[in-house]
């Protein structure tokens, strides 16, 4: 027999049921981060230099977040537009020869934000699910 004192607690319960939950929850969790995030990334593509242009038409309000297939997590983020990706991929060179009626368009509008601000977009995503 032993001589401390206490109690004796089973967690065999709670680790089958946080199991399931965790199944459940997380997931959930990462995929309504994963679209917030990409309402940001539209967001920073129409407000940070280089914008999306807004010359032809209204490329801004075509923006589109949408969730992968069910069962993979993370969205599809973009400009539904069928020339959004006629100004986005516009070879570097061919930039000089464009006039944008928005002051600060350019090419790479999605792109660039991706690579800039990556570490911000996996830290909303990273304090979506832990909060």
């Amino acid at each position: 027999m032993s001589n401390r004192s206490g109690f004796f607690m089973n967690f065999s319960g709670f680790n089958s049921s946080f199991n399931g939950i965790v199944k459940v929850a997380i997931p959930g969790k990462i995929e309504k981060a994963c679209f917030d995030v990409g309402w940001i990334i539209l967001k920073d593509a129409k407000e940070i230099p280089p914008k999306a242009p807004r010359k032809i038409g209204d490329l801004h309000s075509s923006g589109v977040v949408e969730p992968f297939e069910f069962g993979k997590l993370g969205v599809t983020v973009g400009f539904n537009k069928e020339y959004a990706a006629k100004w986005h991929e516009l070879p570097k060179g061919a930039q000089k020869n464009v006039t944008f009626s928005l002051p600060g368009s350019g090419r790479k509008y999605l792109e660039t934000k991706l690579h800039w601000f990556k570490d911000k977009y996996i830290k909303f995503v990273a304090d979506q699910i832990h909060a």
